[in-house]
Formats: structure tokens, C-alpha cells, sequence
């Protein structure tokens, strides 16, 4: 088996620090600190109160970093997160989720997502009960989260008549190609989408309040010697299909 290749090993040891170049935060969040001092001040405070120090962001010889632990726990503690991460609870690239809102918004549905602390951001809550503005979702209880995704989808199309594509899950599609996982997150190395079903827990020394960064199955597959010791204690892929070692 191969080394990992030395841009995923970078990022794997980026991963395991609480700092971190903005370029991350700018991958894994789709979030720019440095272009949104309304954010960047907000963070500051937040830290100053919370953590007792508010240096957050730092200039360093290699370039600009965020705490990132710091970052993660403000978002979770205000109950605000990226389009990026609202979008994927829904199996939907980010301008799409835009689309969806911008729509609503313009023909008067009071649609309370957007934060006021940052354009870059919305609230947690109300983003993932955006399905409800559907008057044919507002009332329905869904079986899986699946299940209320395609539902969104369908209605999105019907009402708003735009086009979505669903963002599928990587493995998914190599073992399952006919009818492949919804995504709902992403793969903190490579950033590609991961599903439920298919997601490897990283231990990368994070607080057991924030989540857990993830890997797809098929990139533990392709580096599995390297990433074994990363991986969070019983959170080891039982079976591995040996479609994944071809791919």
C-alpha cells in the first residue's frame, strides 16, 4: 500500500493541531476571518469572555492562522453555522441552499436563517427547519433523514423551480452507484462529501464538545496504514468491501 500522498498527510497533521491556516478554515468551513472583521471581532469577544484570552487569530512566518477549536466552539456555543455545512444538512451544494433562500425571502416567506453576525453564516436551527416552509413538508414527519431530503429536493424543484442536483456520498457511489447515500458531511482531509453510512471517525485531539472530523471509507481504504492510529477508538471499519480497494 502507498504512502499518503503529501498534501492529504499535511492536512492530516493540520488537523491534529488546534491552529491552523486560514486556508483550512477556508476548505473545511468555507469561512473567510480575514476578509470579515464583523466575524473576526465577534470571535474576539466571544474568546476574551469565554476563554479568558481572545487570541484567536494570529500572523505567524507562514501566514495567518486561526485557533480553530476556538472557531468551532463559538459557532456551537451561538448556535450558528457555515452555508457550507447548512447546505450539506440537506445533501445540497452551498449556492443552491442560497438559491433556495434568496427565493423565499423575494416572494415574502418570513425565513428568519440568515445571521446578523455574519453573510458568511446562518442560524443552526432555523436552517435545518428551512424544509418547513414547504406547506406540503410543514406538517410531515420523516422516516430518515434520507427521506426528508429527497422530500426538500422534490419540493425546491415544484415550487421554486430550481434544479437540484443531490451531493452524494464518495463511497456510496463506488459501492452503491444506482442509488447512492445523500451526503451530510465532509471528508476533513480530502473535502469530499461523506454520508452517514460511510464516514470514519478521526481522533484529531479536538474537545469531546465539538464534533468529530471525519474521512470517507474510501480514503481510509486507500490509507489505511497511515490513518489506523487517527482513528477514534472503536470507531474502526468492521468490513471493507474490496470494491473500495479497487477503486
Amino acid at each position: 500500500m502507498r504512502p499518503m500522498e503529501p498534501r492529504y498527510a499535511a492536512r492530516l497533521n493540520e488537523l491534529m493541531r488546534p491552529w491552523c491556516t486560514a486556508g483550512l478554515v477556508a476548505d473545511l468551513l468555507d469561512l473567510d476571518l480575514l476578509a470579515d472583521p464583523k466575524l473576526a471581532g465577534a470571535m474576539r469577544s466571544w474568546a476574551a469572555r469565554f476563554r479568558g484570552d481572545e487570541s484567536v487569530m494570529r500572523q505567524t512566518t507562514s501566514g495567518p492562522e486561526v485557533h480553530r477549536h476556538a472557531l468551532e466552539a463559538f459557532l456551537l456555543q451561538n448556535g450558528l453555522i457555515s452555508w457550507k455545512w447548512a447546505a450539506i444538512y440537506y445533501g445540497l451544494e452551498t449556492q443552491v441552499l442560497k438559491e433556495v433562500v434568496d427565493r423565499l425571502e423575494g416572494r415574502g416567506d418570513l425565513v428568519q436563517v440568515r445571521s446578523d453576525v455574519s453573510n458568511q453564516l446562518v442560524r443552526q436551527r432555523e436552517a435545518a427547519s428551512l424544509f418547513r416552509a414547504f406547506s406540503l413538508l410543514r406538517n410531515k414527519v420523516f422516516a430518515s433523514r434520507a427521506g426528508m431530503c429527497i422530500a426538500f429536493h422534490a419540493a425546491i424543484a415544484s415550487d421554486l423551480k430550481i434544479n437540484v442536483t443531490p451531493v452524494y456520498c464518495v463511497t456510496s457511489a463506488v459501492l452503491e452507484p444506482e442509488a447512492p447515500d445523500i451526503a451530510v458531511a465532509f471528508d476533513a482531509i480530502t473535502m469530499d462529501p461523506v454520508g452517514l453510512r460511510y464516514q470514519v471517525w478521526l481522533d484529531t485531539k479536538k474537545p469531546v464538545s465539538l464534533a468529530a472530523d471525519v474521512c470517507s471509507l474510501k480514503f481510509y481504504v486507500r490509507n489505511e496504514v497511515d490513518l489506523r492510529p487517527h482513528v477514534m477508538k472503536g470507531g474502526e471499519p468492521e468490513t471493507i468491501d474490496e470494491k473500495l480497494r479497487a477503486a
